[in-house]
């Protein structure tokens, strides 16, 4: 099926892989937790702290796919207008894509080119058969950890995936909370 307004060209350009330049400013590493309520909070070495605001793409396009959705439910299969319709349905979803991944490729570069090494979590994704999967899905972790990991590996950042469970502070009973590696 041709997809209108969309047109795709390849270029083979063979250009030699050049070393990572080192960077001029003082080291600063990241330490980023991921989250639904905030796209992610971010703790620099320096101190600073940021959050992320999750931009909740699907849902706030909810209503135009769900409208996208009811006029090809409303078209004979095989018509021209349930083509037409269909590929209005197309294009609603893919807005929200490109919205999606617009936002997880800037903040992928943001951190990769302003840090030396960053430091986030590991998250089991596939593991989405709950009543959190549609917001889990909305956020898109999984894109925006592939976007980090390849722009941190084109700038030759250093990325640390930390353990899952892996507790970053340890509590004793006999003393107060107290951090194991920095």
């Amino acid at each position: 099926m041709c997809i209108r307004d969309r047109f795709w060209v390849s270029f083979i350009v063979r250009v030699p892989v050049q070393a990572p330049k080192q960077p001029t400013r003082e080291p600063r590493a990241a330490g980023i937790d991921v989250g639904l309520n905030d796209y992610a909070a971010i703790a620099y070495s320096d101190g600073k702290r940021e959050k992320i605001a999750n931009p909740r793409h699907h849902r706030q396009a909810e209503g135009r796919l769900r409208r996208a959705d009811k006029k090809l439910s409303r078209k004979s299969p095989g018509s021209n207008n349930y083509v037409k319709a269909k590929q209005a349905r197309a294009r609603a979803h893919r807005c929200v894509a490109n919205l999606r991944e617009n936002h997880a490729r800037q903040l992928a570069s943001k951190l990769s080119r302003e840090n030396q090494t960053v430091v986030i979590e590991t998250l089991n994704i596939e593991a989405g058969e709950h009543e959190m999967a549609k917001s889990i899905n909305d956020a898109g972790w999984g894109q925006f950890l592939r976007f980090l990991e390849e722009a941190c590996t084109r700038k030759g950042v250093n990325l640390v995936k930390a353990p899952r469970f892996y507790a970053s502070v340890s509590y004793t009973h006999l003393t107060l909370p107290t951090t194991p590696y920095v």
